[in-house]
Formats: structure tokens, C-alpha cells, sequence
């Protein structure tokens, strides 16, 4: 006889739950889904629901495994939600840190979909458009095996990183692909604003730069056809340029030599100067990669004509 995982109690024959006990969890699951949502989109503080919270937990019989979960799941809807409006705003990222000091949440089950890591992207990436010099937020320990040049500041660290390159075919049809290229980087309206790239259908002026949501880069992998890897290492992005290293390949790809960075599912590729060839990067993430490489291609492009080092 099968045991409910709700109520402990006898549920039959190879039976794991009371069909009742189940429809009360996941009723109440849901219930406990809204509140949460509620408390991130209206700004609330999600310490004054403490008593609704625990009433769910009870109706539902959510255990402490169910109720973090159901944390961690709301935490990370937060985080798109707010990330397809733009970086996260300062207030919004305290409203985060006390729901996750609230919650006690451990940094596994909080970033099992990166949106800790996102957190900090969106910190990087709301210096870079209000215009100020994005920062390092990382710590890292020992040596990594990049050179930085002289100037460079460390904005991003991705280990795991498979590269590949792949041929270009003919030219695809005109919007057959969603990203950046140089000159549509470059492109300003008539007040000087920077205006959205024609190919990403979301891109939007914010502040000294264009914002790509973070469901924009949802296009499917390109056909896998001629890809060549050429190694699977760490990825480095700076100020300046994407480092790659692994035990057969270094590169180094200058912002002001990018014309064309293609998101898509799950990675992202980059085409420098003329070259009839993409490198593809799974592994690390295409938002923020399209986000941090569109908006560092125009002031470095001008830099390079200005005889500024790369």
C-alpha cells in the first residue's frame, strides 16, 4: 500500500497521494504563487504576508522543500518580469534582498536558473546605459588565464564554455535573424538618441544606450551544420573585448572589431571585421552578451578611429 506524501497516510495500491491531499497542495501552491507575485509587482514587503503564507502552507500541507521551491520559482518570474522592462532598478534590488533574507533561501536553489547571476548582469548593464563605466562585481580567486590590457576592467567570468565556429552561408533573408550589427549600433534619430536595432524587434532606447528585454533572445539555435569547435574553456568579457581560453584556442575579440552578435537559444555568436565566419559561445548567456556587446561596439568603434586602443 502506497503511502500520502501529504497527509501520511494509507492512499491505496501504488498510489503515492490522496487525490483530494494533492488537488489542496497544488491549489494552495498556486495561491502561494500569486501572493508572492503580488508582493513583487505592487513593491510590498513579503515579511508582512508571513501569516498568509503560513495559513497556504497549512491548507496545502507545503513542507519547508515545497514552500522554498515555490520561493525560488517566484523569485525567478520576478526576475523576468522585470528584466523584459529593463536592468533591474536599485529599489527593485532591494526589494529582492529582503525577500531572499526573508526566505533564507540557499544560493543553489536561488540561482538553479542563474537569476543571481542576472542580478549582477543587470547592475553592470544599468551603469553601462546611464553612461557611467561599468564595474567589476566579481571575486575571483587565483589566477585566471586571460591577459587583460593595460586599462581593462573584468566585467564577467563563464566557465564551461564550448566555442565553435561556423562558415557563413549565402546571406539569409532579411529578418530571418534577430540581433546587432555595427552599423545599426551606430545608428542615432534626429535628437541623437540612439535609436532600436532594425533586426532585434525589441530593442529600445534607455538612457545612453539601447535595452534588449530578456525574452528577446528566445530565437532557436541556428542549424548546427559545418559548426567546428575549436574548445571548451572560460570565456572572459571586459570593458573591451571576449576572451576566450582553453587548452587549444585563445582568443581575443575587440568590441570596436564586432560587426554582427546573433542571440539565440541557449548561446551567442559574433562576426568580426569581414570575416565570412561566426564564432558561436554556448554557455554564456545571449541577454546579457547582446546587451553588454551592442552597447560597447559604438563607444569603442569611435575609440579605434580615434587611434584608442582596443
Amino acid at each position: 500500500m502506497g503511502i500520502c506524501q501529504f497527509c501520511h497516510r494509507s492512499a491505496g495500491l501504488f498510489r503515492s497521494a490522496h487525490r483530494e491531499c494533492l488537488r489542496r497542495f497544488e491549489q494552495a501552491r498556486q495561491q502561494l504563487l500569486d501572493l508572492l507575485r503580488v508582493c513583487f509587482e505592487e513593491g510590498r514587503e513579503v515579511s508582512e504576508q508571513h501569516e498568509s503564507i503560513m495559513r497556504l502552507c497549512r491548507e496545502g500541507r507545503l513542507d519547508e522543500a515545497a514552500l522554498g521551491a515555490a520561493c525560488a520559482e517566484a523569485l525567478d518570474a520576478a526576475i523576468l518580469r522585470y528584466l523584459r522592462v529593463g536592468p533591474i532598478s536599485p529599489e527593485e534590488n532591494e526589494l529582492i534582498a529582503r525577500f531572499i533574507d526573508y526566505t533564507g533561501l540557499p544560493q543553489s536553489l536561488l540561482n538553479a536558473h542563474h537569476s543571481l547571476e542576472r542580478l549582477v548582469q543587470a547592475q553592470i548593464l544599468r551603469d553601462l546605459l546611464a553612461g557611467s563605466p561599468p564595474q567589476c562585481r566579481l571575486t575571483t580567486e587565483g589566477d585566471i588565464p586571460v591577459e587583460l590590457q593595460a586599462g581593462e576592467t573584468l566585467l564577467w567570468l563563464a566557465g564551461n564554455v564550448l566555442c565553435c565556429r561556423q562558415e557563413l552561408p549565402a546571406a539569409p533573408e532579411e529578418g530571418s535573424q534577430q540581433g546587432v550589427s555595427q552599423a545599426d549600433s551606430q545608428t542615432t534619430s534626429q535628437s541623437g538618441a540612439p535609436t532600436p536595432c532594425p533586426c532585434t524587434r525589441e530593442g529600445r532606447p534607455m538612457g545612453r544606450g539601447i535595452y534588449y528585454p530578456v525574452d528577446c533572445c528566445d530565437a532557436p539555435p541556428p542549424d548546427e551544420k559545418g559548426l567546428q569547435p575549436l574548445g571548451q574553456g572560460l570565456a572572459a568579457l571586459s570593458d573591451k573585448a571576449l576572451y576566450f581560453a582553453s587548452p587549444t584556442q585563445q582568443l581575443r575579440l575587440p568590441f570596436a572589431g564586432l560587426t554582427e552578435v546573433l542571440p539565440c537559444r541557449a548561446r551567442v555568436s559574433f562576426r568580426e571585421g569581414r570575416d565570412e565566419s561566426l564564432l558561436f559561445f554556448s554557455g554564456l548567456d545571449p541577454w546579457f552578451c547582446l546587451n553588454l556587446a551592442s552597447n560597447l561596439m559604438r563607444p569603442a568603434a569611435r575609440a579605434a578611429e580615434a587611434g584608442a586602443p582596443a
